[in-house]
């Protein structure tokens, strides 16, 4: 797997997305999750402009949850030399024991984890996928291959649970996700592992756990990701507070092996699913990454 570039590809989807007035009357069975961004960026002398898009797509054709279901997901980003994009898409079945997804679902670990981007510089948080739960995503991404496989979701009183598998073929490796998430009142905690193998028979086993608590006006967390044969272990410290309506301040500590990324990040949301941002991301061994931001999350 190669390391990400630092530049990327602009989706035509962009054009499509729903208006905010589409997207507060959104029908039933359709859900929307993600978030479209145009960052600007500086760095020393260098500035650089990034699309990013990181949205997903649910169908339910039963009631509710159950029955019959399509999901269709991207993740892509598009820079002033190069692009990259990944498309996602499975059909779903909900039972009352849980949600079952075959073709091309995400991987389960990413979704589990409540880590914010330091700084609030997203093509950032795509360098670090792979500290932060996230490789299956991250490799389709770079690898530019769509890999196939199956998740299943479930919900059990405040445990929720996630398993996948998914093949590379080109890379002629599987990834293999199991991850946990319990939740009581404010506080919760989640973690899971994921297994890679590799050709040759070569394993690289990933473990991440994170916990804090999140209430309306603030959250903290801390997160350990620990790594067995690339990269080193990395550590992750956040905490954000709403001093006015509409508002988070961001504070984030995230250490590589050493390395240490500080970010500090302040985001605005008005109508319905708009925001702006404004961070920083820094440490003493380069220039600090300053970032503004504008996009829709939904």
């Amino acid at each position: 797997m190669r390391v990400l570039s630092h530049s990327l590809l602009i989706l035509p989807l962009v054009a499509g997305f729903p208006t905010l007035s589409a997207a507060q009357s959104l029908p039933e069975g359709l859900d929307v999750r993600g978030v479209i961004e145009l960052e600007a960026l500086s760095s020393g002398s260098a500035d650089q402009t990034v699309v990013y898009g990181d949205l997903d797509v649910s169908f339910g054709f039963g009631a509710g949850s159950m029955g019959l279901g399509l999901d269709l997901g991207f993740l892509a980003f598009d820079s002033d030399n190069d692009s990259e994009g990944a498309l996602f898409a499975a059909l779903t079945y909900g039972t009352e024991f849980g949600k079952i997804s075959v073709g091309a679902p995400r991987g389960a670990l990413g979704d589990f984890t409540r880590m914010p981007a330091v700084g609030g510089v997203q093509l950032l948080d795509l360098e670090l996928s792979p500290y932060l739960g996230d490789v299956v995503d991250y490799a389709a991404l770079v690898d530019s291959e769509t890999p196939l496989g199956l998740r299943y979701d479930g919900q059990y009183g405040n445990l929720r649970v996630g398993a996948s598998y998914h093949n590379f073929n080109d890379q002629d490796a599987e990834v293999i996700d199991l991850a946990l998430g319990y939740q009581t009142g404010i506080f919760f905690v989640a973690g899971g592992v994921e297994l890679i193998d590799t050709p040759g028979g070569s394993d690289s086993d990933i473990y991440h756990i994170e916990a804090g608590a999140e209430a309306e006006y603030y959250s903290a967390g801390i997160g350990f990701t620990s790594t067995d044969d690339f990269g080193g272990d990395a550590t992750m410290a956040w905490a954000s507070y709403s001093a006015l309506p509409n508002t988070d301040l961001t504070v984030t500590v995230f250490d590589l092996d050493g390395t240490t990324l500080y970010g500090l990040s302040g985001e605005w949301r008005f109508l319905s699913h708009s925001f702006v941002q404004l961070g920083v991301a820094d440490t003493t061994d380069s220039d600090a990454i300053w970032d503004a931001s504008i996009g829709l999350r939904f």
